[in-house]
């Protein structure tokens, strides 16, 4: 049966999220059912009755959809029409200001004679937006859109006009598509205040910001001191590589933070709250950051789980971090879901010689929920619903939920096992009225009477942020999606490098069965990359003999398969050097790779060897005292040779308290004799390491004491010079980066 061409959709992704009667549909939620409806192409128009579509539709394949005439919904869940529950996309258009019948409406979103992709391939959307709130009314925002299939971005401080002394207001921030800017758009204020209207065609929508009657901020937003003119955070484990009272550039104030000596690669600097901070939607990192030499870094957020397990999110810099810049940089990061509380933040180098300063570091929300009318509207982070194909495997498995199940019906008869408030993962989830196909996870919130009623079903964002812990990118997803499939398993039966070569081959595949290709081009409905096909019945030679699957259906048979075929397969207990495991690459997008057990070997060998004395090898590697060897039975004569309590500089130039006394010895805890004659010298402190140096003048010139780099002396007795007569002394005390000197001149 030849099915009508796929449909075209206007681009959703810049829409407002919207409020239906069972809970938020968002332009995410929108984006995935049209998807769904031209994965198959299995529109079936408008029919006058039930009875006429199923006289014109006897035996409609699953995924096949239609609407009567009076606006309702029907679709194909396994066999025959079934009315959809809940609302239908026409009736949701209806209801968001939509003009027409329906069949009117399927008029205004059919495109041209299908491709066998989704129409618009580079729509305007909206990738990402953080409102990122400073102090009063100004917000630092970030966004980045596609336009024209190219990417943009904008950072920008925005300042709200003042509020009403009276009346509320609702502003939105947008994307100005003609000057390529964020911007504000204001509400005009009222009781209760309105959101502002756009053109869809001129701006991209962000995310609304309430403005209280009198308010001095906005509503719900908070901005906590990580770091700014002292350690509001504690930096316990920085070490002595960073001056945390440094003056020579703050950003504003006094002081910043300053690394002194280049970082090495993954050093942290790392803050610790006084006491673990609850993580809110909307929430991020701004901090102002000024490179010394230019280098690359990331935020590394530690904390707990909702679960009470420990876990951790990484974050690179956003995109307009200039690593070249030698200015300061307003920088602000949103923090993705996957942890309850935080405990540390730390901010690591990516790569060997980073050296910065850095200031103003503060935890910031948004703003969380505001209330409009009874409607809550959120702040937004949006994200492309691709990253679907990254996270999908990462659902079917995981520790987020409770227990796992394969049906609804499953579920509720396991009801002693579930806790409450924890989640259950069911796998096919079509015995819930409100699923139409596939999974679904379920918070089981109140009494156990096997009941779906018993359970809050979760919104596909909620399960995906439960199970990832961190947003991903689409660089990511699509590396890690063709990486999964283009690995091995037994969800294909076989491989081909071209379409001709699978229509060569036809007598080695069975009917049903799905054949992959690693270069479908030849398929006019393949623009670039791998497909996967179906062999639906009789063997031709031609493409028509497959049926085509969609990069989703690859995907999740390859997830699946792969846990399936790693669940049962044979253990073994000993593995040999050209045994194969398998990778995660984080150096290349973390796609899948793998390595020999002989790799891994040596490079455990490689970082152990690091850590403890290598095995013992005669003539090789013995350690030795005095000669004799330490392995053995018997006694070792160990003989002390004790250092001189005072020791001898004979010198007529400056030197350091690191040059070695008398010819051997060091000067650290010991009266230092100088013999410099008539000659006036410095001496250099504290180089290298804490210590207490005592010194007695054997001349007649002058001695003046120096600080070494990053050190500072503080003169005890108002100088720093010992000029006085043979046998002035001065002792130099050095803790950290100060020196406490003392001076007795004699007379």
């Amino acid at each position: 049966m030849a099915y009508p061409e796929k449909l075209t959709f206007a681009p959703k992704y810049n829409l407002r999220p919207i409020i239906e009667p069972n809970g938020q549909f968002s332009a995410e939620n929108a984006n995935e059912v049209f998807e769904k409806v031209n994965k198959n192409a299995l529109f079936h128009d408008t029919h006058a009755s039930l009875s006429a579509l199923q006289l014109a539709f006897a035996n409609p394949p699953v995924g096949a959809f239609a609407y009567l005439l009076d606006g309702s919904h029907y679709h194909c869940v396994s066999v025959g029409w079934k009315k959809s529950p809940g609302i239908s996309p026409y009736d949701l258009a209806v209801q968001n200001g939509y003009v027409g019948d329906v069949v009117s409406w399927l008029e205004s979103l059919k495109g041209e004679p299908g491709t066998g992709s989704i129409a618009n391939p580079a729509p305007t959307e909206l990738f990402i937006f953080t409102p990122n709130w400073q102090s009063g009314l100004t917000f630092l925002a970030f966004a980045v859109w596609v336009k024209d299939g190219i990417t943009y971005n904008d950072t920008r401080e925005i300042t709200l006009s003042p509020a009403d002394a009276t009346l509320d207001r609702f502003d939105l921030f947008v994307v100005n598509l003609t000057t390529d800017q964020l911007e504000i758009i204001e509400g005009v204020p009222g009781n209760p205040a309105v959101e502002p209207s756009y053109n869809p065609l001129l701006f991209l929508g962000g995310s609304f910001v309430s403005v209280k009657a009198a308010a001095t901020t906005p509503e719900n937003v908070t901005a906590t001191p990580i770091w700014t003119e002292g350690a509001e955070w504690l930096t316990t484990g920085a070490g002595p590589d960073f001056d945390f009272a440094n003056v020579e550039s703050p950003a504003t104030g006094t002081y910043s933070i300053k690394v002194i000596s280049p970082l090495g690669n993954s050093q942290a600097l790392p803050f610790i709250p006084p006491a673990p901070v609850t993580v809110v939607d909307g929430m991020g990192i701004s901090y102002k950051i000024k490179n010394i030499t230019g280098g690359d870094y990331r935020w590394l957020i530690g904390g707990l789980k909702s679960n009470g397990k420990a876990g951790s999110i990484w974050i690179n810099p956003p995109l307009n971090y200039s690593d070249s810049s030698l200015v300061y940089q307003l920088l602000s990061v949103i923090i993705p879901a996957g942890l309850a509380t935080i405990t540390k933040i730390s901010l690591v180098a990516n790569v060997d010689g980073l050296e910065y300063y850095l200031d103003d570091v503060r935890l910031v929300t948004g703003g969380g929920n505001i209330v409009a009318g009874g409607a809550t509207k959120e702040y937004v982070d949006f994200q492309d619903e691709k990253i679907y194909q990254y996270i999908i495997d990462l659902i079917l498995q995981g520790d987020w939920a409770e227990n796992r199940y394969a049906t609804v019906l499953g579920m509720l008869a396991d009801q002693a096992s579930q806790t409450l408030n924890k989640f259950q993962f069911v796998r096919d989830a079509t015995q819930d009225t409100s699923v139409l196909s596939g999974w679904a996870a379920y918070e089981l919130t109140g009494a156990k009477t096997t009941s779906i009623a018993n359970y809050r079903k979760l919104t596909y964002k909620e399960t995906f942020d439960l199970a990832t812990g961190a947003a991903a990118t689409l660089a990511a997803a699509k590396a890690y999606a063709d990486s999964l499939v283009l690995g091995g398993g037994a969800w294909k039966e076989n491989e081909y490098p071209t379409i001709t070569e699978l229509l060569a081959n036809q007598a080695g595949q069975n009917v049903g069965k799905l054949q992959h290709v690693l270069d479908a081009t030849i398929d006019a409905t393949v623009t670039t990359g791998w497909a996967t096909y179906e062999l639906l019945g009789a063997k031709t030679g031609v493409l028509g003999d497959y049926r085509k699957l969609s990069e989703q259906e690859s995907l999740d048979l390859a997830s699946s398969s792969y846990q399936t075929e790693v669940v049962a397969a044979t253990a073994k207990t000993t593995p040999v050097d050209a045994d194969l495991l398998s990778i995660l690459d984080s150096a290349a997008a973390n796609i899948i790779k793998k390595v020999t057990w002989a790799n891994i070997k040596a490079t455990l060998k490689t970082y152990f060897d690091t850590l403890y004395q290598v095995a013992l090898v005669s003539a090789t590697n013995i350690k030795t005292i005095n000669g004799s060897s330490v392995l053995g039975s018997g006694d070792l004569t160990v003989t002390a040779t004790l250092e001189p309590a005072q020791v001898t500089v004979t010198t007529a130039v400056s030197f350091n308290t690191e040059l070695a006394s008398d010819g051997a010895y060091s000067q650290n805890g010991k009266n230092v004799l100088i013999q410099n004659g008539t000659n006036a010298i410095n001496i250099t402190v504290g180089a290298t390491a804490n210590g207490v140096y005592s010194f007695q003048k054997e001349g007649t010139g002058a001695i003046t004491f120096l600080a070494s780099a990053g050190k500072t002396i503080r003169q005890v007795d108002a100088t720093a010079v010992m000029n006085g007569a043979v046998g002035s002394t001065a002792t130099a005390s050095v803790v950290g980066t100060v020196i406490s000197l003392r001076i007795s001149n004699a007379v």
